[in-house]
Formats: C-alpha cells, sequence, structure tokens
C-alpha cells in the first residue's frame, strides 16, 4: 500500500469512527480493506474511501460535499499515525474475517440532513449485524 493509500486509510478510520474506541476503529478499517478486496468500490483504498455517498467523512453529505474536521486534521489532533497503527492494526485480524462491506452510525441522531436512517434499520436487521462502540456493522441485504 503506497504512503498516500496508508494516509487516507488512517484519516478514514480515524475520521469516521468514534473517538476512543480502538475496536471500533478497527471494525471501520477492516470493512474499508474488505470493501478494495470486493472490488465493487474500486480496488484501491484511495477509490473506496473516495466512493460516491459512502464515506462521510471523506466525501461529505449531498448538504455539504466537504470532508470533515477529524479527516482532514487527523495527525494535528494529538493522534500520531504510529501510535494509531500500534493500537488498531493488531485489532483487524478480529474483524477481517467476518466480512462486513458496511457501517453506520448506530444512534438515529447522527443523520442529518441528505442522510438514509433507513440504512441503519437495514443493516441492524442483517443477519451478520454488530455494533460495537457507537457504530453499527454488517451486510445490508
Amino acid at each position: 500500500m503506497s504512503d498516500v493509500e496508508w494516509d487516507g486509510l488512517l484519516r478514514t478510520t480515524y475520521a469516521e469512527s468514534s473517538m476512543g474506541s480502538n475496536e471500533e476503529r478497527a471494525a471501520v478499517m477492516s470493512v474499508i480493506l474488505n470493501r478494495v478486496n470486493d472490488g465493487q468500490w474500486g480496488g484501491t483504498v484511495t477509490s473506496v474511501i473516495n466512493a460516491r455517498n459512502q464515506f462521510q467523512a471523506v466525501t461529505g453529505t449531498p448538504g455539504d460535499r466537504n470532508p470533515s474536521t477529524n479527516y482532514k486534521t487527523f495527525n494535528n489532533n494529538g493522534e500520531d499515525f504510529s501510535t494509531f497503527e500500534t493500537s488498531v492494526v493488531p485489532l483487524l485480524s478480529n474483524f477481517t474475517e467476518q466480512n462486513w462491506l458496511n457501517f453506520t452510525a448506530a444512534n438515529r441522531s447522527a443523520y442529518g440532513e441528505g442522510t438514509d436512517v433507513s440504512f441503519l434499520d437495514r443493516l441492524t436487521a442483517a443477519q451478520d449485524s454488530m455494533q460495537i462502540g457507537q457504530t453499527m456493522f454488517g451486510t445490508d441485504n
């Protein structure tokens, strides 16, 4: 993986997960990597994280097409890349075997203008769904 892709993977993982939950971060990272392997959203981390309407922290919402502050300032928030790598990456093996391709906020109040709260219902209903931290993971059926 190139340095640019690694940077994008870490930034997206950080911005899309709840602060302080390394298990949740590892599960988010595993979804991104599973999507790369699946190929439906592209075959690189960069194509997956920039796929339209997939990662709001990267591509924004229909009402605001800008990356989130957490995505833009990842390394400026006191989170060092190497610390993040050593606390999250070792947990990946706990989640990659799940083959999850989706995640979404588990709290309805997190859904703003232009977002689809019904996706939470569909993901929650999936047989393989699991909530980790503030996020619901699974495969939308």
